[in-house]
């Protein structure tokens, strides 16, 4: 009833995925780890040593696209949700399977607190929770890039940390110049083939029905008003001036070019 499977969706990841692999192989039941497409450097040769469970799946280009999958493969109905470069606190470690005994919730959010592998150090986070456990029958993924995956339960957030390893601004740029793409496409064209859960517990069109339909006239105020909320809500430039402006940059890039890729697509179609 409390065994748990760790997801893991991964590309090229041979420099943080021992040490992901390393902090869950004894807090979970399996590792399930999908690669987006072939891999070119070590990352599955690393995974064998903790997992026989090691799916290979056509490349494209982000994770979401592949969560259906990974979760199908899933034995046991909770799972852990991490990406290569997330590594769970050693409290975290100790407590899950705890807080998952406890029965509270069937979604379960952590503190996401980036960490600087490079310097060995934790930026404080008081404040920016991300969804991590879930309680698989109730689940509702998309499988649209940046859309988070929600439970038909009750959520609950708790103050265990999961690290997120710091990237170059110069790195993040390039993924959010790449992501926005993808995403405009998937919006415009409703592809929502990766879904997983009822399609009728999660009606995505009414939401972005005026952004697609307006890109350019909404795509400003649609970026101020996230970080807005982001802020508010997080209370980011109180507590960590570091995430703030990272976090507030990379928003209102992002949304910016996704309103620009929506029209250049929609004119092009």
């Amino acid at each position: 009833m409390d065994k748990v499977s760790a997801c893991i969706i991964i590309y090229n990841e041979e420099k943080n995925i021992e040490e992901c692999l390393k902090r869950i192989q004894f807090c979970v039941d399996e590792i399930i780890l999908v690669h987006d497409g072939n891999c070119q450097d070590k990352s599955l040769q690393i995974a064998k040593k903790y997992t026989n469970k090691i799916f290979i799946q056509e490349r494209k280009g982000f994770c979401e696209a592949h969560y259906a999958f990974a979760f199908s493969q899933a034995k046991h109905n909770w799972i852990l949700k991490l990406d290569a470069d997330e590594l769970l606190s050693k409290k975290l470690q100790k407590n899950l399977k705890k807080i998952i005994s406890s029965g509270q919730a069937s979604r379960y959010l952590f503190l996401w607190t980036e960490y600087n592998k490079d310097k060995s150090k934790i930026h404080k986070n008081t404040n920016y929770y991300k969804p991590f456990l879930f309680y698989k029958p109730d689940m509702i993924s998309v499988g649209i890039l940046h859309f988070p995956i929600i439970s038909k339960g009750i959520s609950i957030k708790l103050n265990y940390h999961v690290y997120h390893l710091s990237r170059p601004l110069k790195v993040s740029l390039k993924k959010i110049k790449k992501w926005s793409k993808l995403h405009a496409k998937q919006l415009i064209t409703e592809n929502y083939s990766s879904f997983q859960g009822n399609k009728n517990n999660y009606n995505l069109r009414p939401r972005h029905y005026l952004f697609i339909k307006y890109p350019l006239m909404l795509g400003p105020i649609r970026a101020l008003t996230i970080i807005i909320r982001i802020t508010f809500n997080q209370r980011l430039c109180l507590k960590n001036m570091h995430k703030s402006f990272k976090t507030i940059l990379g928003e209102f890039i992002y949304n910016i070019l996704l309103a620009k890729e929506i029209h250049k697509q929609k004119r092009n179609q």
